[in-house]
């Protein structure tokens, strides 16, 4: 004999007239085993029913009503939401199946481009079995609360204004690119893509970040460090390099606008240079960057004076060392006492010059 199944009792006779009653009692909680359409399905704008399975009947009562004058039922309980906010006016009805396992909600109408959630967990216990066991998944992403979105979205614009906000201050030692550009109305989201060295291919153009945000708080700034490729931020052995950027908005869609005009970044901060103290033959000249080698390594730009002094030595070599930031000077003799070294003329590898460096020994 197989065991009853839940709520039945069945009758088991033995030994002439004697029975015995075996009756099993229901204590497995009924769940929402399957919901569609899916979580975060990108569906037609069109009319859609979302169908909420359960794994045993449900019990019929008042709460469980898909009447809109139950103020208690399932209508008024169940939450449908449009962009994030509950939407009491968008028309919809609600339906049990024969055997009240499936729960339909019915919307005939749905915008395009948007995003949508149906929520039963709001209905407390109202859902439950013909024993009193309330369904238990409720309020679980994907089967009680279900989120998508509509696609039939148009190409959005491209952003506008895309500037650079710190351009004057971009070096070597300060590469983070500060982007700024104006919202596009209907945009969920950005991309922003760089180049190195951009040549107008778009195929060179690398997705940096999205930058997402809901529609009335999306961001339009954007911080980007500048990657150290392959030595130095604006530097690549003795090559200058620049960065390009270019601005893409995205629909809820997630379809790309057109790039923005794109705008470039370098190295627009002159060097400037330490020179040591100390009478010396030799002197190593440190840069606050790496400098091109050509003008590091001439040496009319490094100019010996006499002053006060008695006699004044030349520069007789310059050496840029491997690290780019520091040149080697060897002098024709030691300074001595009122000598001043001037240096003038050197570059970074951007090409901005030095505005000067002197120091009196």
């Amino acid at each position: 004999m197989t065991s009853p199944a839940d709520g039945e009792t069945r009758t088991l006779s033995i030994q002439g007239n004697d029975a015995v009653f075996v009756a099993s009692t229901d204590v497995l909680a009924p769940a929402i085993i399957s919901v569609t359409p899916e979580q975060n399905a990108d569906i037609a704008p069109a009319a859609t029913n979302v169908v909420f399975t359960f794994s045993e009947p449900i019990l019929q009562t008042a709460d469980t009503s898909t009447s809109p004058s139950v103020p208690t039922g399932l209508y008024n309980t169940v939450a449908v939401n449009f962009n994030g906010a509950k939407a009491s006016n968008i028309a919809r009805s609600l339906s049990w199946n024969a055997t009240s396992t499936q729960l339909t909600v019915n919307i005939p109408a749905l915008a395009a481009s948007s995003r949508y959630s149906v929520s039963l967990a709001g209905t407390g216990t109202a859902l439950r079995d013909a024993n009193n066991n309330a369904v238990t998944n409720i309020a679980t992403a994907g089967k009680g609360v279900l989120s998508f979105t509509t696609n039939g979205s148009t190409t959005p614009a491209a952003p506008a204004a895309v500037t650079v906000t710190n351009s004057a201050s971009l070096n070597y030692n300060s590469p983070t690119v500060l982007l700024n550009w104006l919202p596009v109305s209907g945009a969920k989201a950005y991309n922003v893509y760089r180049a190195q060295n951009f040549a107008g291919a778009s195929g060179q153009l690398q997705l940096v970040q999205p930058v997402a945000g809901q529609p009335s708080t999306l961001t339009s700034n954007f911080s980007d460090a500048v990657p150290n490729s392959p030595t130095f931020p604006f530097v690549s052995s003795q090559s200058k390099l620049t960065y390009t950027y270019v601005v893409r908005s995205v629909s809820t869609d997630n379809v790309e606008s057109a790039d923005s005009i794109p705008v470039t970044v370098q190295d627009n901060v002159v060097p400037t240079a330490t020179i040591p103290a100390g009478l010396a033959a030799t002197y190593t000249i440190t840069f606050i960057e790496p400098v091109d080698e050509a003008t590091a390594t001439t040496l009319a730009n490094y100019v010996l004076t006499q002053g006060v002094a008695a006699s004044v030595p030349v520069v007789s070599n310059a050496v840029l060392n491997a690290n780019l930031t520091t040149v080697t000077l060897t002098l024709s003799a030691a300074t001595v006492a009122g000598n001043t070294l001037t240096i003038t003329g050197v570059t970074d590898i951007a090409g901005n010059a030095m505005a000067g460096a002197a120091r009196t020994f």
